[in-house]
C-alpha cells in the first residue's frame, strides 16, 4: 500500500496483568516518615469570583485545614507541606509518616495518596530522514514550510534544565515574547541565567528531590542551569533553533535544528543528580505540570520514566490529565526497558507515548587484525597515528598486581598494569561498568587504543560512544574471532581506524533493542506506545557544565553531543505537535494526537515492514501506530477527536470514584449511569481481545473531518488470519469541516483454527487524497482455552499460551488429538526466535536450602514464608553470577524475594519473580517428551528497580528429565561487600 497519505490507527488484541501495592509497600520504607502525594482533583469552579492570588491562597489554607485534621495540629501541617498545588492541580505533597499517609486517603474528597517516587530520564540528520528537508535546504512543501516552522507555539520541557548559552537557544529575529505568556526566569541564585525571546521561561522545582535526599540542597540546584546535559539535549531536539555547522566530535555535521525551530520554549527542571538511581521525584514533576499548565505552554515534553501503575497514583498521569484538560498535548517517553514485552510505561491514554527507532546514519570504525577488517561503531576524536600495527592483548593478560583477571577482562579502573599495557591495544570486555569507563581504564594504563567486544548477552548491541582514546566496539561474533586470533598468535597485532559517519544505511528506520514495548500492563484496552520516532544516535545541544560522557576524569566540553533513548524520541514528536498546533491552534491535544497517529508509516525507507533489532518484523507493540510522519500529519483528513469528559468516562469505567471525578471537573460532571465499554474509548487505534469462536466482538468510533467536504469508504485491505472484519456503513460523507461521524468495527472467527496470540490486518478509509488506515489483532479467549482442556482432555493445555505464536503457526483445534497437540507445543518451543533467553547459563553454582513444612501453610501470610540464610557473600561486584534454587516440589504458584541483605540496609528488596514449575512438569509428563520443554520460561520478574536481576530463566533438563531448579543471574549489584537472601512466598494458599 502506497505509503503517501496513509494514516494507521492500530487495532489489537491484548491481556491484563494487575499489581496492587499498599502505600508502605510502595515506600519500602516501614515506620519512617516519607514524602508523598496527597492528590484531590481538580479545583472549585471559581468563574473569576476571586482572584488568581486569592483562590491559590485559599486552596493552600485548605490543604493546611485538611492535614491539620489528621495530624491534630495545624502548624504541623503547615512544616510538613512542602507543595501545594493551588492552580490546575488540588493537592499537595507533604512528609508524612505511613500511618497519616493510609488515614488522610480516607477523607472524603481525597482521590489518591501516593509516595514521592524517583524517576529515571529516559539532530542534525533526524528530520531529513523524515522529510522537513533534504540535503540541507528545506523543500516548500516541508511541513516547516506549510507549519511556519511552529512560529510562536510554546514548548515545555520537564526535564533536567537547559542552558541557555547554547546557540540553539538564540533569539535571532523571534519577536516579542507572546502577550498571553504568564512564566517567569527564575534566577534568584544564579545571576548568570538568562532568558531571552526564544527561551521565554524556566523555573526549578527541587523539594520532592530534598525530600527525598534527606537534606537541603546545594545552590547548583537551586537554578534552571542544566547540569548533566539531558534537559538541554531534549529541550532543542524539540525547540531548537537552527545551528549551522553542528557535529559532534567531528561527526554528523550539518545544521541542527528542533522538530519546531521558531516555537518559543520554557524549561522546568524537575531532575538532578541521581539519588538511588532516580533523578526525578513525583513532587516535583507534578510541580512542574502546575507551573507549565499555568504559564501558558501548548505542549508539555517529558521524557522521564517509572514503573507503569494506576493512573490517579501516577504523577505524570495526573499531571498530564490536568494539562489536556486545559488544552495542553503532553508527550511522553516509552521508557528504556525493552526488548522484554508489557514493559512501556506513561500508558495513560490522554498521553502520546513515544518508542525509539533509528535513522539512516551510523558512525562506523574498524578493528583491523590477521587480514581481517571488523566493522564496530565509534565516535572517538583520537585515534592511532603511523602506519606500524600495535600489538593486541586482552585485559586479563595486563592484569595489575591486587586485581583479578576477571576485573582486567573487564577493564574495570585500575585494573590494568601499565608496564603490561602501555603502547598496546587493550580488549575489553562488555559489561560491570559502563563503556567509556573500561576505554579510561586503558587510556589510564598508558595503552594505544581499546577494542571493546560485547558479551554473549549483548550479541550484536553496538554503541557509538565518545571515547577517551582511540577505541572501537564490536560484536560478540566478531569478539569470538579476534580472540581466536589473539590465542593462536605468537605475537597478534593490528589497528584501530577511525570511524566516519554513513548517510543511507538500509534497513531504516529498525527499532532499538532498548526501546520499551507493549502490551499495556494497566490497560490492554490502550495500545502503547502509540508512536515511534529517532532515538539513536541523536545529535543535539549540549550543557556546558558537564563532560560528554559525564564523567568527572573527562574534561573535555561540547556544544553538541550524541544521545540514544526514548528521552531523544519523545522530543521529536513534541516538535511535530508543535507545528500542528501552529497550523490548527484550535485542535484539541486528542486531535494533534489522532493527526500524529494515523498519519504515521509502518513501512521502513525501502517499503518493507518496520524490523526490531533482532532483525524479524516489529509489532505494533514496539511501534505503535508506526513511524512518525510529519508532513502527512498536518493534513489527516480525519480525526478521533476527544474531550477531557471522554476521559473522565473511561476513568469512571475503570470504577474510579465519581465523586473524585466530579471533583476533577468542577463540580460539573457526573459519571454515566450506564459505564462505557473501555474498547469504545474514541482513541486512534482499537484494541479489541477475549474473541473466540462463533462470536462477533464490536467496536465503536467517530471521527471528525479537518479537510474538505468528501466522502469516505471503507476498505479492508487485510484481515487478521481467521478473523473476518466489517465496517459499518462502509461509507462516510462529510459535507462540511467539523463534522462527526460514527462508525462501528466488527470482528467474528471465522476460523476455526485461526493463529494464535497477536494477529494482524489493516482496514482503510479514504477519499482519494487521505487514506485512514487500522490494524487488527486477535487472541485466544480463556473460554476456547477451557474449550480445548474439556473435549481434548488434556488438562495441561494452557501451558502452551506462556509465550508469543509467530505468524505462520497455527493452534491446534479443539478436537485434535493429543499427539497434534504435542506436535504444536514441539514445533514452537523448538522455535529460537521466540523464547530467547534473556540470560546465558555460566557454570557457577549455589544451591539454595529451603524447606517447607505444610503446617507453616496457614492463612497468615507471614507463616507461608520460608527465608534462606545467605547463600552467596562478597560479590564485588557481581557480573553474570548464577545461582541455581531448589523450588520445593510440593507447592504451585510461588513468588520469589530477592534481598539485598547487608549490614547497612535492612531488608532491601532487589526484586521479585512469580514463578510455577508445575505445567510444565505435567505437560512434560503428559507428552512422555521433557526436552520439548527445555526452553520454557517459568516466571516473569515483578520488580527490579536496580536492574539487579535479569527476568526469566528456562527449566533445567537433566538426562530426559526436569530439574526442578530456577537459574537466575544477577547482573551489577553494587561495589563493596553484600550477602543475599532470598524468599518464597507461596501464591495459592
Amino acid at each position: 500500500m502506497e505509503a503517501s497519505g496513509s494514516t494507521r490507527p492500530a487495532v489489537l488484541l491484548v491481556l491484563l496483568f494487575s499489581l496492587l501495592m499498599s502505600l508502605a509497600a510502595a515506600t519500602g520504607v516501614s515506620g519512617k516518615a516519607a514524602a508523598y502525594v496527597v492528590y484531590l482533583g481538580g479545583h472549585s469552579r471559581r468563574d473569576g469570583v476571586l482572584s488568581p492570588e486569592e483562590a491559590s491562597r485559599r486552596a493552600a489554607d485548605a490543604h493546611r485545614d485538611l492535614l491539620g485534621a489528621v495530624l491534630g495540629d495545624r502548624e504541623k501541617a503547615r512544616e510538613a507541606i512542602f507543595y501545594s498545588y493551588t492552580k490546575h492541580i488540588n493537592g499537595f505533597a507533604a512528609t508524612l509518616e505511613p500511618g497519616d499517609a493510609a488515614e488522610i486517603a480516607k477523607y472524603p474528597g481525597v482521590v489518591s495518596v501516593f509516595p514521592n517516587r524517583g524517576r529515571k530520564l529516559q539532530t542534525t540528520r533526524s528530520w531529513q530522514f523524515m522529510r522537513l528537508e533534504r540535503d540541507g535546504d528545506v523543500p516548500p512543501w516541508s511541513a516547516w514550510e506549510t507549519a511556519r516552522y511552529g512560529e510562536d507555539t510554546i514548548i515545555g520541557n520537564l526535564d533536567s534544565g537547559v542552558w541557555p548559552e547554547s546557540k540553539s537557544f538564540g533569539e535571532g529575529e523571534m519577536g516579542p515574547i507572546p502577550d498571553d505568556w504568564k512564566g517567569i526566569c527564575q534566577n534568584e541564585h544564579d545571576a548568570t541565567f538568562h532568558c531571552n525571546s526564544k527561551l521565554i521561561g524556566a523555573r526549578y522545582f527541587n523539594k520532592g528531590y530534598e525530600a527525598a535526599a534527606g537534606k537541603p540542597v546545594d545552590d547548583a540546584l537551586k537554578t534552571p542551569r542544566d547540569e548533566n546535559g539531558h534537559g538541554t539535549h531534549t529541550l532543542s531536539t524539540a525547540g531548537g533553533a537552527a545551528v549551522r555547522g553542528a557535529a559532534a566530535f567531528g561527526y554528523g555535521g550539518g545544521t541542527a535544528r528542533g522538530g519546531a525551530p521558531r516555537a518559543r520554549v520554557a524549561a522546568y527542571r524537575v531532575c538532578f543528580r541521581p539519588i538511588n538511581g532516580s533523578e526525578c521525584f513525583d513532587a516535583d514533576v507534578l510541580a512542574g505540570f502546575e507551573a507549565a499548565i499555568a504559564d501558558g505552554v501548548h505542549v508539555i515534553s517529558a521524557s522521564v520514566g517509572g514503573d507503569a501503575t494506576d493512573y490517579l497514583d501516577d504523577a505524570v498521569a495526573i499531571g498530564s490529565l490536568h494539562a489536556v484538560k486545559a488544552g495542553v498535548t503532553v508527550v511522553c517517553s516509552a521508557s528504556n526497558s525493552g526488548p522484554d514485552p508489557g514493559t512501556v510505561t506513561n500508558v495513560a491514554p490522554w498521553i502520546l507515548t513515544v518508542a525509539a527507532s533509528s535513522t539512516d546514519r551510523e558512525f562506523p570504525a574498524f578493528a583491523v587484525f590477521n587480514r581481517t577488517r571488523i566493522q564496530g561503531r565509534s565516535l572517538s576524536e583520537r585515534w592511532l597515528h603511523g602506519r606500524g600495527f600495535y600489538i593486541i592483548i586482552n585485559g586479563a593478560e595486563a592484569t595489575a598486581p591486587g586485581s583479578t583477571q576477571k576485573d582486567a577482562q573487564a577493564c574495570l579502573l585500575g585494573s590494568l598494569d601499565p608496564e603490561k599495557a602501555r603502547g598496546k591495544i587493550v580488549v575489553c570486555v562488555r559489561g560491570a561498568i559502563t563503556r567509556v569507563e573500561k576505554g579510561e581504564a586503558v587510556r589510564r594504563a598508558g595503552a594505544a587504543a581499546m577494542i571493546l567486544v560485547n558479551d554473549e548477552v549483548s550479541g550484536n548491541d553496538l554503541h557509538a560512544d565518545p571515547h577517551v582514546l582511540p577505541a572501537v566496539h564490536i560484536s560478540y561474533a566478531d569478539g569470538l574471532i579476534l580472540s581466536d586470533y589473539i590465542k593462536n598468535s605468537k605475537v597478534p597485532s593490528g589497528f584501530v581506524i577511525k570511524g566516519k559517519t554513513i548517510l543511507g544505511i538500509r534497513p531504516a528506520p529498525v527499532m532499538a533493542d532498548f526501546s520499551s514495548q507493549g502490551p499495556n500492563t494497566v490497560n490492554p484496552e490502550i495500545l502503547k506506545p502509540d508512536i515511534t520516532a529517532p532515538g539513536m544516535s541523536v545529535i543535539a545541544a549540549w550543557t556546558g557544565a558537564a563532560a560528554p560522557t559525564d564523567r568527572p576524569y573527562d574534561l573535555r566540553r561540547v556544544a553538541f553531543n550524541v544521545l540514544s533513548g526514548t528521552s531523544m524520541s519523545c522530543p521529536h514528536v513534541s516538535g511535530i505537535a508543535g507545528l500542528i498546533k501552529t497550523l490548527h491552534r484550535d485542535w484539541s491535544p486528542a486531535a494533534i494526537k489522532s493527526a500524529i497517529m494515523t498519519s504515521a508509516s509502518d513501512l521502513d525507507a525501502e517499503r518493507n515492514p518496520i524490523m526490531n533489532s533482532s532483525h524479524a518484523a516489529a509489532t505494533p507493540f514496539s511501534y505503535g501506530a508506526g513511524h512518525v510522519f510529519p508532513n502527512r500529519a498536518l493534513d489527516p483528513g480525519l480525526v478521533y477527536d476527544m474531550s477531557i469528559v471522554d476521559y473522565l468516562d473511561f476513568l469512571c469505567a475503570l470504577g474510579y470514584n465519581a465523586t473524585a471525578m466530579r471533583t476533577f471537573n468542577s463540580g460539573s460532571f457526573v459519571c454515566p449511569t450506564a459505564a462505557m465499554r473501555l474498547q469504545d474509548l474514541n482513541y486512534p487505534s482499537i484494541t479489541a481481545h477475549g474473541l473466540h469462536a462463533g462470536t462477533t466482538a464490536m467496536v465503536r468510533r467517530r471521527v471528525r473531518n479537518v479537510g474538505l467536504p468528501g466522502t469516505y469508504t471503507a476498505t479492508v485491505v487485510k484481515e487478521p488470519e481467521g478473523v473476518h472484519v466489517v465496517v459499518t456503513p462502509a461509507m462516510l460523507v462529510f459535507r462540511e469541516a467539523g463534522e462527526e461521524k460514527e462508525f462501528n468495527v466488527t470482528f467474528t472467527i471465522s476460523n476455526p483454527a485461526p493463529v494464535t496470540g497477536y494477529t494482524f490486518g489493516a482496514m482503510v478509509w479514504s477519499d482519494g487524497s487521505h487514506q485512514v488506515l487500522s490494524i487488527t489483532l486477535d487472541q485466544w479467549s480463556d473460554d476456547e482455552i477451557n474449550s480445548m482442556i474439556e473435549v481434548g482432555g488434556n488438562p495441561y493445555a494452557n501451558s502452551i499460551y506462556e509465550a508469543f505464536i509467530p505468524e505462520g503457526y497455527h493452534k491446534p483445534h479443539p478436537d485434535s488429538s493429543q499427539e497434534e497437540r504435542a506436535d504444536f507445543i514441539r514445533s514452537k518451543y523448538e522455535l529460537k526466535e521466540f523464547l530467547k533467553p534473556s540470560l546465558r547459563i555460566v557454570s557457577s553454582k549455589s544451591s539454595l536450602e529451603a524447606t517447607y513444612s505444610r503446617k507453616h501453610m496457614g492463612s497468615n501470610a507471614s507463616h507461608s514464608k520460608a527465608k534462606t540464610s545467605v547463600v552467596k557473600r562478597n560479590l564485588n561486584p557481581v557480573w553474570n553470577e548464577e545461582l541455581k534454587l531448589s523450588v520445593p516440589q510440593q507447592y504451585g504458584p510461588l513468588k520469589l524475594q530477592v534481598f539485598d541483605h547487608d549490614m547497612l540496609s535492612k531488608d532491601d528488596k532487589m526484586g521479585e519473580a512469580e514463578i510455577d514449575l508445575q505445567p510444565m512438569i505435567s505437560a512434560a509428563t503428559a507428552f512422555s517428551d521433557a526436552d520439548l520443554l527445555a526452553d520454557m520460561q517459568i516466571g516473569k520478574w515483578l520488580k527490579s528497580p536496580d536492574n539487579a536481576l535479569v527476568r526469566d530463566s528456562p527449566v533445567n533438563v537433566v538426562n530426559g528429565k526436569v530439574k526442578q531448579e530456577v537459574s537466575l543471574k544477577l547482573q551489577n549489584v553494587e561495589s563493596g561487600e553484600v550477602d543475599l537472601e532470598l524468599e518464597w512466598i507461596p501464591l495459592n494458599q
